[in-house]
């Protein structure tokens, strides 16, 4: 089972043989990750909180677990517990200072101009930070 590219010296041209379809994507492999991602555990940790005081926190993980999303409780008690990472707190404060000069300019900048604002300010957050802070709901 041939993968790679190979030239062909019978052509004229030396065009390049490929794989055929069957030998590329063998029917075996077909499902190979395609399960879907699971939500990330903020996500599942909001809806447990949501819906506790009416379920109860194992049955709701019973569900998810049954539903493909397996969380144990005590991974769930565990998040609730835990501090906020110092990236959390950073980007808590990142947001903030983005929403105020968004508003403060009249909703009209975007983020190169939010970030060249941050800048002129004190350097508030990295390129890269203030950009994936903005692309989460500034």
């Amino acid at each position: 089972m041939a993968v790679e590219a190979r030239r062909d010296p019978d052509t004229a041209t030396g065009a390049i043989k490929r794989a055929a379809p069957s030998e590329r994507d063998p029917q075996e492999r077909v499902d190979f990750l395609r399960g879907g991602a699971r939500p990330p555990l903020p996500l599942i940790v909001a809806y447990i909180d949501e819906h506790k005081h009416e379920f109860g926190v194992e049955p709701i993980c019973a569900v998810l677990a049954g539903a493909g999303t397996k969380i144990a409780p005590s991974t769930y008690y565990a998040a609730r517990s835990r501090r906020p990472s110092a990236r959390a707190v950073r980007d808590e404060q990142v947001t903030a200072a983005i929403t105020q000069v968004h508003q403060d300019n009249y909703g009209v900048y975007g983020i190169r101009k939010v970030h060249a604002a941050l800048a002129r300010d004190g350097g508030v957050a990295s390129p890269p930070a203030s950009a994936r802070r903005w692309a989460t709901g500034h």
